[in-house]
């Protein structure tokens, strides 16, 4: 059952940008559309109970400088799109997924929210000590912050159907694998763990204890 304190979480939403999730971005990615929808709620959710909510972005300043010779195959097929340079239409949040006025933006660069980015900071001057993460892709952004997560001894949550991957099966397999890491949950389950810790109450059958 899971269990949400809004005073010492925060909710990423990671890549939501129109180079990842639009059809006609570089990578012509084809995310579900609950996807969409969950994230909208969930975002909903943490800003009414008073929790941090974080966007990360990538981007590259023009000629990918920050990008070393021989990288990896992942970063040769973005310098090769010329995908999520910063400014364009491709790096920019997606009209589903935006940040709102409080909301925080962070640009990362690395293979994980908290490679070399302002999270670093941010999170232990805030006391946040629970990462709550949807976006794209799970076998990889998802993936990869939590294991630095994990290492830099953050609890973590999953919102699996807040994310997506280039297929249902990768999608599947990286969310079986990082449960062994984080809790694997969904957007309902953390809309109804803030609920009862907002209001006390539970609503249906189905009880989440603190």
């Amino acid at each position: 059952m899971l269990s949400i304190d809004p005073s010492k979480s925060a909710l990423l939403l990671m890549h939501f940008q129109n180079d990842n999730v639009d059809p006609k971005g570089k990578f012509g990615a084809q995310i579900p559309p609950f996807v969409f929808e969950n994230a909208q709620r969930v975002m909903a959710a943490a800003r009414r109970s008073g929790l941090p909510v974080i966007h990360v972005r990538v981007a590259f300043a023009e000629g990918y400088p920050e990008i070393r010779e021989s990288p990896t195959p992942l970063l040769q097929m973005v310098m090769a799109s010329g995908a999520l340079v910063d400014g364009s239409w491709g790096a920019d949040f997606h009209p589903a997924v935006t940040p709102a006025d409080g909301d925080l933006i962070v640009t990362q660069r690395g293979m994980s929210a908290l490679d070399g980015t302002d999270l670093g900071t941010v999170l232990p001057a805030r006391g946040i000590t629970t990462l709550v993460l949807a976006g794209v892709s799970t076998n990889m952004i998802i993936t990869g912050t939590v294991w630095e997560a994990a290492h830099d001894q953050y609890a973590t949550v999953v919102l699996g159907d807040c994310c997506a991957a280039g297929g249902e099966d990768v999608h599947a397999v990286a969310l079986n694998l990082l449960s062994l890491l984080a809790m694997v949950s969904t957007a309902d389950e953390f809309i109804e763990a803030l609920e009862v810790t907002t209001t006390g109450e539970v609503k249906g059958g189905d009880a989440i204890v603190r």
